[in-house]
């Protein structure tokens, strides 16, 4: 290359710079207002002076929007322009102001030190830049000017959105201690029982995790989508509650498919957790869990409810065998366990017991539920 080709060359590299520098000063930048809202820009607005034109880029629709020195506030849905002092161009368009809002959270309930997030929207072609957070009780647990919420103490809390002309929505959470841990579940669901548990368990802000049988789900959607909904987990216990054991892996899998397939069908989830029935396991059934990611799910504290037909006695023994790691298995399907359950709720919670699903129990104890492994809760 000689000199003239590098001169040449030179050129047309600084004029690009230059070029794009122009084209990056000059640059619009867009925001979005709902009518009524205000926005405060970082320079002052230029005002129109009577030699301007009307090209857009230095005179705005005052019927769209009213400026006063930094600020713009929307004033009819619509899209206009206008510039800056410092000569940046600034493209307004102001949609309709919100008339409802939907407030979810990423959980159900937290414990203390976790955090969950909040997400607010407001209703179709309506606009908000600023969704305002607040905690009814900030000893409980706290929120931030983003929607993450973190817990504090035990107790529950309601959580408020709100948009800038004051629609509002609120849920509640609860919060958690880690102290006195239980794995709730239940297996051979759900029943006709089973709705009566669910609000019990909602009443004293208590999850657990449901092994359900396949042909035992059939037909009953609501009752899954109420247990999802509450903040309880879905799990598996077979089709038909038969010996995994006198199956082959290929039918173990097929089972664990047709089980899963159901429950999604109706809840949207797609569960992992499996309990074999009758405790019955082989290398064969470990196997199959593994290869379809399925954590065997056991238990250190079984209160025999199949052995009577009495809720007082099931009420007593879960008094006399139940501890903090325990890994409670109670059976949905019977009319005289899920009453002994129920009875036993205002005691445990009076002994600052937390009962929660087997996911939550392994999170908060830092243990992984691994396909095809086995897993019986702690001693504490």
């Amino acid at each position: 290359m000689n000199l003239r080709h590098i001169n040449i060359y030179l050129t047309v590299i600084v004029l690009f710079t230059l070029f794009s520098g122009v084209n990056s000063f000059a640059a619009t930048k867009t925001y979005t207002i709902g009518v009524g809202e205000k926005l405060k820009l970082k320079s002052s607005i230029a005002l129109p002076d009577a030699s301007e034109d009307a090209s857009g880029t230095a005179s705005f629709d005052a019927k769209i929007v009213s400026v006063s020195d930094s600020t713009v506030k929307g004033l009819k849905v619509g899209t206009t322009k206008l510039k800056l002092e410092n000569g940046t161009t600034v493209k307004i368009t102001v949609k309709k102001a919100p008339s409802k809002l939907t407030l979810k959270s990423s959980a159900k309930y937290i414990f203390t030190n976790d955090t969950a997030k909040l997400t607010a929207n407001v209703n179709k072609n309506a606009y908000s830049r600023k969704i305002t957070f607040a905690s009814s009780n900030k000893k409980v647990a706290t929120v931030s000017s983003a929607g993450v919420v973190k817990g504090k103490k035990k107790g529950t809390v309601k959580l408020t959105a709100k948009t800038y002309n004051g629609v509002k929505k609120t849920v509640k959470l609860h919060v958690k201690s880690k102290s006195k841990l239980i794995c709730l579940t239940f297996d051979d669901g759900p029943s006709g029982e089973t709705p009566r548990l669910l609000k019990a368990l909602k009443k004293y802000n208590y999850h657990g995790t449901f092994f359900m049988v396949g042909v035992e789900a059939q037909g009953k959607k609501n009752t899954i989508k109420t247990m999802k909904a509450n903040g309880n987990e879905l799990g598996m216990h077979s089709w038909h509650h038969d010996y995994l054991t006198k199956m082959t892996k290929e039918q173990v899998e097929a089972d664990i498919t047709k089980t899963r397939n159901l429950i999604k069908s109706y809840s949207g989830v797609s569960p992992t957790l499996f309990r074999p029935p009758y405790g019955a396991t082989s290398d064969t059934v470990y196997a199959a869990f593994k290869s379809k990611g399925c954590p065997c799910i056991m238990w250190n504290i079984n209160v025999k409810d199949y052995e009577t037909t009495s809720s007082e006695v099931v009420y007593n023994n879960i008094k006399k065998t139940v501890h903090p790691g325990a890994v409670l298995v109670i059976h949905d399907s019977h009319a005289w366990s899920v009453t002994g359950l129920i009875k036993s709720l205002p005691w445990l919670k009076s002994q600052g017991y937390e009962l929660v699903t087997v996911s939550e129990f392994a999170r908060l104890k830092g243990i992984k539920l691994e396909p095809g492994k086995k897993f019986v809760g702690t001693s504490k």
